[in-house]
């Protein structure tokens, strides 16, 4: 479904709490959003307490919503998806549990991503030429730019409070999937954003009632924000020479055309492209002994790019898996004295495993590779030996290696 703004679309609501929110009439002189919106459209909300008058009575909240029309089983309401900010100072996510009482819901880009031309004649945020729109940033906003590029910075001594914009423990975020949430909040095919780690170890749960973090990955409240809905490219760097810990990072299909590129990390379990586009450049992977599954995956239509990076798991199940008509490309990448308890390489189900310039070196025992179901593992004409193994790999179902 599409993401929707437009002009002068209320309604008055009465809804108590911090779930969907309801409409009853529309605000005078304004649209209903049945006449903008379908059911799944997603689009950016303000919800304003008023008083008998209609003047603001204190809460609000600013965030996008995804809409559900008066035919849906639920009936009319929308849906508080990622929730932005509100009167409470409740981190993004988080939204906040309004009283009894009237509110009015309208219809409003948020103001994190909008900002006039000043008269200053210094660019703004967004400047709007030829019927196109780009984004431009003001000198004003810590480490923001003219040229377009945003840097959000992240360290262990951060705080999520922080907005980000500053490399020090007063300005840096304390997780890496707030500074992600962030980022989203921006049309990405228009910015460059990066996000600079600090050197630490970030396990900190992902989402309420989460025992674990994924490390890089868009929480699920986050994934109708613009950075999803439009596509573009996330921007991950850790020290190269002191990499940052992280449990994993996923690319999932359900975050669209968003491209994730990961540099000087140590990825503890590994990591996945799982419908997603993952490009993973000097990093070390399944360092935690215990894992044994693969450290670098693809899988339903995922794509991966792998690079300079090292596998240090001392058994694990293999290297590299691509399912599901995934594609995996090696290049540059080590492994030490791994023992391969299954198969180092598996293509398998119309996947593509391709191999550049050395691809994998260092020793590892067991079955080089598996590659069937029409799966194809190209090793760039330098054979089977350029896979790690001690064993001869398999073909069959018609899999390939050239």
């Amino acid at each position: 479904m599409a993401h929707i703004l437009a002009a002068r679309v209320g309604a008055i609501s009465n809804s108590v709490g911090a779930g969907a929110i309801s409409f009853g009439a529309a605000l005078a002189a304004h649209k209903t959003f049945s006449a903008v919106l379908k059911t799944g459209d997603t689009t950016e909300y303000l919800i304003c307490a008023v008083d008998g008058s209609g003047a603001a009575s204190g809460d609000w909240e600013v965030g996008v919503g995804t809409y559900y029309g008066p035919t849906d089983a639920g009936g009319e309401r929308l849906e508080r998806t990622a929730p932005a900010e509100n009167s409470a100072g409740s981190p993004a996510g988080i939204a906040l549990n309004f009283p009894a009482g009237d509110k009015q819901v309208v219809i409003t880009p948020l103001a994190s991503r909008l900002a006039a031309m000043p008269s200053n004649g210094k660019p703004g945020q967004l400047l709007c030429t030829r019927g196109g729109m780009d984004l431009y940033f003001a000198d004003s906003v810590g480490a923001v730019t003219e040229s377009g590029k945003l840097t959000l910075y992240v360290r262990p001594d951060g705080n999520d409070a922080n907005d980000g914009r500053t490399d020090t423990a007063a300005g840096a975020y304390r997780n890496i999937w707030h500074a992600i949430v962030e980022a989203l909040r921006y049309d990405l095919r228009l910015t460059s954003i990066e996000i600079h780690v600090g050197h630490g170890d970030y396990f900190d749960p992902l989402e309420p009632g989460q025992d674990w973090t994924a490390g890089i990955h868009v929480p699920e409240f986050a994934r109708s924000l613009p950075g999803c809905l439009y596509g573009g490219e996330i921007r991950i760097y850790g020290d190269i020479q002191a990499p940052a810990a992280v449990r994993t990072v996923w690319a999932e299909s359900s975050v669209g055309g968003l491209f994730f590129d990961v540099r000087g990390f140590t990825f503890v379990n590994g990591i996945g492209a799982f419908g997603g586009r993952l490009r993973a450049f000097n990093n070390i992977l399944g360092s935690d002994a215990e894992v044994s599954y693969y450290p670098a995956y693809a899988s339903d239509g995922g794509y991966l790019e792998l690079s300079d990076c090292s596998f240090l798991n001392p058994v694990c199940s293999g290297l590299v898996l691509a399912e599901g008509r995934s594609y995996a490309e090696i290049s540059n990448c080590t492994c030490a004295a791994t023992d391969v308890t299954y198969v180092a390489v598996v293509a398998d189900g119309f996947s593509h495993v391709k191999f550049l310039y050395q691809a994998i070196t260092g020793s590892a025992t067991g079955v080089r590779y598996r590659v069937s179901k029409q799966s194809l593992i190209d090793t760039g004409g330098q054979g089977e030996a350029v896979i790690p193994g001690t064993e001869a790999g398999v073909s069959e179902s018609g899999g390939l290696v050239i």
